[in-house]
């Protein structure tokens, strides 16, 4: 028998051993490249970032704790801006009688600064207005109004019958009262204002009109 190496057979090793070889230096040249790259080196292939190492909406040279200016909110209303008043009513002979409703609504739109005060009756008709509304408009916001009040008793349920509504409008808010009368009548007084009522001037006005429909 020839000791000759079998040709195919010596290929194959000399294959197996040159590829080898090139594993070795693709696994040499993929570890110098993690290496580069843990070093920052920007002529790597990608970026490699750490969980800790970003920030979300942090302001350009500013700690990231510190929210930027524009999402600051704006401070809530102070209770000051709500429309109040010492609630004095200039009682009169004059404030008598179907007359006497116009003279109390004079009274409310000066002593609120309000754009317009109304009253209707328990059917939502209008009894007396005063203020710069017209009246179509003080007739159909009185309606409505005594619409709002049936819905909200029914919204509240067991839980009481609602006092006064208020609707915050792109122009200011309107504000309706519910004003008990003589044998079970209701009345609906309406204020349109620029500002919201406090509860205490919510208080006084049911108060002065309460009085003015029982003619006490």
């Amino acid at each position: 028998m020839s000791s000759k190496r079998n040709d195919s057979s010596y290929d194959l090793e000399r294959a197996a051993r040159f590829s080898a070889r090139l594993k070795g230096r693709d696994v040499d040249a993929k570890v110098a490249r993690d290496a580069e790259d843990a070093e920052g080196d920007d002529s790597s292939d990608y970026v490699r970032f750490s969980r800790g190492g970003v920030r979300f909406g942090a302001p350009q040279g500013t700690a990231a704790s510190a929210p930027a200016a524009a999402s600051v909110p704006a401070p809530a209303p102070d209770s000051s801006e709500l429309v109040s008043f010492d609630g004095a009513v200039p009682w009169s002979g004059e404030m008598a009688g179907s007359v006497g409703w116009g003279r109390m609504l004079d009274w409310c739109v000066e002593a609120l600064e309000a754009e317009a005060a109304f009253v209707v009756d328990g059917r939502g008709l209008t009894i007396a207005a005063s203020g710069s509304l017209p009246q179509a408009d003080i007739d159909e916001t009185g309606a409505r109004l005594t619409v709002a009040f049936e819905q909200a008793d029914e919204l509240a349920g067991t839980l009481g019958i609602a006092l006064s509504v208020s609707v915050e409008l792109d122009t200011g808010w309107l504000v309706g009262i519910l004003v008990p009368g003589a044998d079970d009548d209701k009345f609906t007084v309406g204020v349109v204002l620029p500002r919201a009522l406090s509860n205490d001037a919510r208080q006084k006005i049911a108060a002065a009109f309460t009085k003015k429909a029982l003619e006490l």
